[in-house]
C-alpha cells in the first residue's frame, strides 16, 4: 500500500470517528412527552393542544442552564460563553418577533399583572471543536463547534411547548473556510442561526 493511500485511509477513518459520529444521547424529553419533527426545528418540537403563542404581553426568557450528563471538563469556559451567547441570540430575534409586546431577561422588567410566557433553555450536548479538525476534514463536520439546545415553555407551571435543536458548524463558512475562523465565532453564528429557526417557528405556529 503506497503512502498516500495508507495516509488517506487513516484519514477517512478519523472522519468517520470523529466528524460522523452520533453525539451522546441525552435525557428523554420533559413530562414523557415525544417530540416531532418540525422544518424548522431538528431535533423535534411538541405543542401542547390549542398552544398558539398568542396573548402573552411579556415573554421572560430565564437564564440557560446546563444539563449535561457527562460534560468534558476542557469545555466548561467555552460553555459558560455559549450561554450567554444563547441568551441574548433570544432576546434579539424573538423580541423582533412581532408576537410578543416585550421580551425581557429579568423579572424586575415583568410589568404587574402582566400575562407571561416563561421560556427556560438548557444545553445539553456541546463540544466546543477544533482548528486542526477542520482543517483535515471540516465539510464533514471535523473539529465543528456543536451545541445542542432543549427549550421549554411555560404558562405558569404549566409547559405548552418543548424543543430541541442542534447546531454543528453549519454554514458554508464554517464548513469550507472554517480552519481559518475561530471556534467561537463559528458556534455564535450557529446559536444566531438556531434563534432565528425558532423565531420562524413561534411566528409560523402564532399565525395558525
Amino acid at each position: 500500500m503506497t503512502r498516500w493511500s495508507t495516509s488517506g485511509l487513516g484519514l477517512l477513518v478519523l472522519l468517520i470517528v470523529a466528524g460522523w459520529a452520533s453525539t451522546p444521547d441525552t435525557a428523554p424529553a420533559p413530562g414523557g412527552i415525544t417530540l416531532r419533527e418540525d422544518d424548522d426545528l431538528d431535533g423535534g418540537v411538541w405543542l401542547a393542544a390549542g398552544f398558539g403563542f398568542r396573548g402573552y404581553a411579556t415573554l421572560y426568557i430565564a437564564a440557560p442552564q446546563v444539563d449535561i450528563a457527562k460534560p468534558d471538563p476542557g469545555d466548561a469556559e467555552s460553555i459558560e460563553w455559549a450561554k450567554g451567547v444563547l441568551r441574548d441570540a433570544l432576546l434579539s430575534e424573538l423580541g423582533r418577533s412581532g408576537v410578543f409586546r416585550a421580551v425581557v431577561a429579568r423579572e424586575s422588567d415583568i410589568r404587574p399583572g402582566s400575562r407571561v410566557l416563561r421560556f427556560e433553555t438548557a444545553i445539553i450536548d456541546y463540544a466546543k471543536g477544533g482548528g486542526a479538525g477542520r482543517w483535515f476534514g471540516g465539510e464533514f463536520g471535523l473539529g465543528q463547534p456543536m451545541v445542542k439546545v432543549r427549550g421549554v415553555f411555560k404558562d405558569g407551571a404549566t409547559q405548552v411547548c418543548v424543543f430541541e435543536a442542534r447546531r454543528r458548524g453549519e454554514s458554508i463558512g464554517a464548513r469550507l473556510g472554517g480552519a481559518f475562523r475561530s471556534n467561537r465565532d463559528i458556534q455564535r453564528e450557529d446559536i444566531r442561526d438556531l434563534a432565528e429557526d425558532l423565531t420562524e417557528y413561534v411566528q409560523k405556529i402564532s399565525r395558525r
